[in-house]
């Protein structure tokens, strides 16, 4: 790019002139002659294919993300490995279901995760009832999921069906 040459200047006032020098008025042009806009048109349009084609990034900013992408990857990887980077099977907010045929007559409770907390025993889910335990607080073990507690109203009502003998109640 050794024989760019910019079309515009930026004044101290905000204002954006335009600087081809290309015609009879020089730097004087306050008037998009037809050179003038063939000559804005040809510079856009190569800005635009670097643009596409990644030309524009510095390699020294790629170079850094691709650096910082690489040693998250080894913090997660390092994690994964030393059993320390923990999977949440769902966030604070999202509604549980809990069925259980010995108690509750085999209903289908829904829930709403209040806060997951990590104890001696495994990942705790406080829940807290919003149909036929309206109000009412308790703690869920993750490792129910799948069992006793599910994700969605569709596994969970799958399981009651199960529970029941396959008849629906």
């Amino acid at each position: 790019m050794s024989d760019y040459k910019r079309l515009t200047e930026r004044h101290e006032s905000g204002y954006i002139g335009l600087m081809c020098r290309s015609c009879e008025y020089d730097d004087k042009c306050f008037d998009f002659t037809r050179y003038c806009k063939q000559a804005i048109k040809k510079r856009l349009a190569e800005l635009e294919d670097k643009i596409e084609q990644g030309e524009l990034i510095s390699k020294e900013w790629h170079d850094e993300q691709v650096l910082h992408a690489e040693e998250t990857i080894k913090e997660y990887q390092t994690k994964i490995e030393s059993g320390t980077l923990i999977d949440l099977p769902c966030k604070v907010g999202d509604t549980v279901y809990y069925t259980s045929p010995e108690y509750y007559n085999s209903l289908l409770i829904e829930y709403i995760v209040n806060e997951i907390s990590i104890t001696r025993e495994g990942l705790r889910l406080a829940v807290y009832g919003t149909t036929n335990e309206k109000g009412k607080t308790a703690y869920l073990w993750s490792d129910f999921i799948g069992k006793t507690v599910f994700l969605t109203k569709a596994e969970a009502e799958a399981k009651l069906r199960e529970l029941r003998g396959g008849a629906e109640k």
